[in-house]
């Protein structure tokens, strides 16, 4: 499912028809193009959206980089971040698959988490910490 940032709240159906072969140095994503199926008339060329990547059963994953994924009892876990309080916690999770220095999560986030990336292996449950937030181009 594809959100254009121009019209938030509509979401439309997207299949996925290329992604770089390497990742933007500077922030580590993946240039990727998509067909919308049925976007509204207003669409245009260059907008830019948020994508959502749903497994062969129709449920979303999450991809994230290998940096985010540790383990907790020998299973896979990440550290989510409460947005509130800004605490983290240890949550186990369902890896799916790996791609590359990337790892596709099919169960244990919900929509919206935001996970540690970097330093988890330094991190402990419920200590608080400051979200990062990239600048504006």
């Amino acid at each position: 499912m594809v959100e254009l940032w121009s019209l938030p709240g509509v979401e439309i159906k997207a299949k996925l028809r290329e992604v770089s072969p390497m990742a933007d140095a500077g922030v580590r994503t993946f240039q990727s193009r998509v067909t919308l199926i049925d976007p509204p008339a207003d669409v245009q060329l260059g907008i830019t959206a948020t994508l959502t990547a749903y497994d062969d059963a129709g449920a979303p994953v999450a991809r994230l980089p290998l940096t985010a994924l540790t383990q907790s009892e020998g299973k896979p876990a990440v550290w989510v971040v409460d947005g509130a309080e800004g605490r983290r916690a240890l949550r186990p999770v369902t890896v799916a698959a790996y791609a590359g220095d990337d790892v596709l999560i099919a169960a244990g986030l919900a929509s919206g988490e935001k996970v540690a990336t970097a330093g988890t292996h330094k991190l402990t449950a419920g200590e608080k910490v400051r979200l990062w937030v990239e600048a504006a181009r």
